[in-house]
């Protein structure tokens, strides 16, 4: 079988990541409310005021600028440093298996349209076998060993998103929603499993089994659940 690797985010898309956090979003208003402060407090004291009410709401003003910068620090130091230790824990359990579903999202796409990157109007060109033609699978161990049939892949394959699934449910919580909602997308069986289950029924009926043969009627969801695979460590980390 063959490996995945994952780029990490760069320093760029880490601080993109950060700026328009919450967190983010704190740190700049506070940066700028810091500099009006020093501003102040050096430059704008010294200049006479127009109202007499100014110096008075002026110091109420920089009262208030000097508990959104502690408020900001409070924040960083209690919530933000711990929560990114938290994920970076959380990144070691759960990227892994979230590297598994890449791969079986990979495995799908080289085995039926020879690559990886193809595209939808490629991978429905090559999507053309007969469900029950042999198949000579980068999923298996064995690089000689082959599936009997497309059946029997497709169980494969939803055997291993079970796998992923049960190990990645006790951290949950830790997931994106929107990763969740991608992965329970894969489970649910009225989708690609339902789907197979009832070409594998109708295969050899007379009459109607000819409807039941091949790929090509299932293409979109085959090429809908293997891209959801694909992109779903990277959407974690964007999202995480």
């Amino acid at each position: 079988m063959y490996h995945v690797s994952i780029k990490p985010l760069t320093r760029w898309q880490r601080f993109k990541k950060f700026a328009v956090s919450y967190t983010g979003i704190m740190t700049w208003i506070s940066a700028v409310a810091l500099v009006w402060a020093f501003l102040y407090k050096y430059l704008f004291v010294n200049i006479p005021a127009r109202w007499e009410c100014m110096p008075v709401l002026g110091e109420i003003f920089f009262a208030v600028v000097l508990s959104v910068v502690a408020s900001t620090i409070v924040l960083i130091v209690t919530i933000y440093i711990p929560e990114r230790q938290k994920q970076r824990k959380a990144d070691t359990i759960v990227m892994p298996w979230l590297k598994q579903y890449v791969l079986l999202g990979e495995t799908i796409l080289k085995d039926i349209a020879g690559r990886s990157d193809v595209t939808h109007e490629e991978f429905k060109e090559k999507c053309t076998y007969d469900f029950k033609s042999p198949i000579y699978s980068l999923l298996l161990d064995e690089p000689y060993k082959r599936h009997p049939n497309w059946f029997s892949y497709f169980e494969s394959i939803f055997a291993e998103q079970e796998i992923c699934y049960s190990r990645l449910n006790p951290y949950m919580n830790m997931l994106p929603l929107e990763v969740i909602e991608d992965i329970e997308l894969l489970l649910m069986p009225d989708e690609l499993r339902n789907a197979i289950s009832t070409y594998r029924n109708m295969y050899d009926i007379e009459g109607i089994g000819e409807n039941f043969k091949k790929l090509t009627n299932l293409e979109r969801i085959i090429w809908r659940d293997a891209v959801i695979m694909k992109g779903l460590a990277d959407k974690y980390q964007k999202l995480a």
